[in-house]
Order: structure tokens, then C-alpha cells, then sequence
């Protein structure tokens, strides 16, 4: 019979016979190689390399620390940016000491799950912290499911602690935009740049002078290499006028300076930021919420749902809640308040 439950790679040489190449799942040990033929038949030695893999997976090869261990050292971990590998870095260390030694093949049973949502209530006193504990013990299971350590993912049903509307949906309204450029001009200006383009912290203290062309700001972002094109509508052509005006030290070409013209970190932009936002008073609002102001700037210049959805890389329905909950029903509030002084 064929062989099934293995992963089987096909390579086609020029003038010569084909070869394949079995492995014990996709990521797994290689069993053997066949050269010539037609597709491999399931054989005694198969069964037995086979069962030696599965006894590997019982091993040290075969725990939790080991596949959290190799997680971070595969290409899918060193895809992400830098700023979310040091995150989920860090929300890793919060996983339980005594799941290190623990059989992976224990987080195929689903009685597992209650021993995972009894640790995750424990930071139901911060529910987004519970959700983000699970989001990344979920990527580590689905990274294992998909190198064949795993059958099941049993975080995936995990139902959410955080009632709250999603973070998207957050922005900076227009008095405390208001309140905010009483802010250090440091500050001030990485806010008012983020309202207006959208991009993440990383981005923001990385994005170049060259990158502003005629009619946009075309960028390579860090979040997963994308491009990002933004174009320049009147409120942002203001606002980079008055970020080139700043002082920068010789060979410094980035948008953002600090005090001394020097570019700015992300770790001291945040820190600027916070320090600036309890000065002033300000809810506890992040710079990340820059994003939803961004999409409502958009909607005011006249771009449509999915023109927005494009290039901020959300769903259109995101987009369009947005739209209802902050701009539409300012313009219902106004034209009313029009009428009224009629």
C-alpha cells in the first residue's frame, strides 16, 4: 500500500531517475531515500524507523522545553519582528517551570486544557494578559502540530477573558489629540506622526527622510517585511514639513529626533510617551492606538472601507465599525447641531 502519515518529497532531475524522500512527518527524520520507480510502498523498515521516531518524541527530543527550545531556534520564530519575538520572549517565561520536563505528547490530551486555563485564570485579574498568555502558548502548540509533534492544537477553542472591543477600535479622540500637543516635542511629534500614517513604534523611529516620495511614503515595514504605502494627504504633508524643520545631527536621516537630533529607540520612545501621557493626565491609551486614528483620517479624506482595509491591513468589517462609532456619528452630531442653529 502506499505509504500514509508520512511526508514524502519528490525531486526531478534532468536526464536522471526521480528521487524521494521519506520522512516520519513533515519536519520530521528523514526514514529513507529511494531513487527511480514509482511511489514508495510502506515496508518493515518503515514501521520500524517509524516507531524509533515516535520513542524520540518521548524523549528530551520530545518535551515541552525542548519543543519551546526549538520553536525559537526554527525560521518561523526569526520571521517575526523584533519587537514581537522580545514580547512572546518574554510571556515564554511565564510559562510554567514544571511543563519543561513534561512529555509533548501531553498536550495531544485534552484533559490537559484544564491544567492550562487553571494557569491562565491566574492572571485573570488582567484579562488581555490572560489572552496574550494563551495566544502565544497557542502559536508554540500550532508551531508543533505543524513540524508533526502534535496531532491537535487544544489551545485553539480557548475562549477569551477580555469583554473589552477590540484593540483596533481604540483611538485617540480628537480633545485629547488636543491635550496631547501640550507634550514635549519628542513626543508630540511621534504621536502626531503615528495618528497620521499608522505605522507601529518600530516603524515610526526607523522611517527615513527618503522614504517620503512626491504623493506617499512607501516603506519597508518590520512587521513581516511588508511594504507600506501611505498616501500623503494635506494633514500629513503639514506635519512632515514641520518634522524636516527639525535639528539632526550630521548623518542622522530619520523622520523622528530626539531633543539633540539624534534618532530616537523604541524602548526610550515608549518610555517618553508614558511619562508624557500621565503628565498630561491622559487616559491610559496606547501608542499602538495611534492606528485606529489613523483609519478615521482616512475616512475623512474620503477613502472608502476597503481602500483603508488595503492599506492598513485589517478586515473591512474592523474598518467599518470604526467608521459608524467614531466618524459617521460625529457628522450625524454636527450637521444636528447645524440644524438646531438654524
Amino acid at each position: 500500500m502506499t505509504i500514509k502519515g508520512l511526508h514524502i518529497v519528490s525531486k526531478r532531475r534532468p536526464g536522471k531517475p526521480v528521487r524521494y524522500y521519506i520522512y516520519a512527518w513533515r519536519g520530521g527524520p528523514q526514514i529513507r531515500m529511494v531513487e527511480g520507480g514509482p511511489r514508495p510502498k510502506l515496508g518493515p523498515n518503515d514501521i520500524a524507523a517509524l516507531k524509533q521516531a515516535q520513542d524520540t518524541l518521548r524523549t528530551d527530543a520530545g518535551s515541552f522545553g525542548r519543543l519551546i527550545e526549538d520553536w525559537r531556534g526554527s525560521p518561523e520564530w526569526a520571521a517575526m519582528a523584533t519587537s514581537t519575538r522580545a514580547e512572546w520572549g518574554r510571556t515564554i517565561d511565564l510559562f510554567p517551570k514544571k511543563w519543561t520536563p513534561l512529555p509533548v505528547a501531553l498536550f495531544d490530551d485534552p484533559r490537559t486544557k484544564g491544567a492550562i486555563l487553571k494557569w491562565r485564570d491566574g492572571f485573570a485579574a488582567t484579562p488581555r494578559r490572560a489572552d496574550y498568555v494563551i495566544q502565544v502558548l497557542r502559536a508554540a502548540l500550532a508551531w508543533g502540530r505543524t513540524r508533526g509533534r502534535l496531532e491537535r492544537n487544544i489551545c485553539d477553542d480557548t475562549p477569551k477573558l477580555y469583554a473589552g472591543g477590540e484593540r483596533a477600535e481604540i483611538i485617540w479622540e480628537p480633545h485629547e489629540r488636543e491635550i496631547w500637543q501640550q507634550a514635549r516635542q519628542s513626543a508630540r511629534d511621534a504621536v502626531n506622526l503615528a495618528c497620521l500614517t499608522g505605522l507601529r513604534r518600530g516603524d515610526l523611529v526607523k522611517l527615513p527622510l527618503a522614504a517620503i516620495g512626491e504623493h506617499a511614503i512607501v516603506w519597508k515595514t518590520s512587521k513581516g517585511k511588508i511594504i507600506a504605502t501611505i498616501p500623503l494627504y494635506p494633514k500629513l504633508r503639514h506635519l512632515l514639513e514641520n518634522l524636516r524643520s527639525r535639528y539632526r545631527a550630521d548623518g542622522v536621516d530619520t523622520v523622528l529626533v530626539s531633543a539633540l537630533g539624534k534618532p530616537r529607540s523604541p524602548a526610550g520612545l515608549t518610555g517618553d510617551f508614558i511619562e508624557e501621557r500621565k503628565r498630561l493626565g491622559l487616559p491610559a491609551k496606547r501608542l499602538h492606538d495611534c492606528r485606529g486614528t489613523f483609519a478615521t483620517e482616512l475616512m475623512l479624506v474620503g477613502m472608502t472601507d476597503r481602500q483603508i482595509a488595503d492599506i492598513m491591513g485589517w478586515s473591512a468589517t474592523s474598518v467599518e465599525r470604526i467608521r459608524k462609532r467614531y466618524v459617521d456619528q460625529a457628522r450625524v452630531i454636527v450637521e444636528l447641531g447645524r440644524k438646531i442653529a438654524r
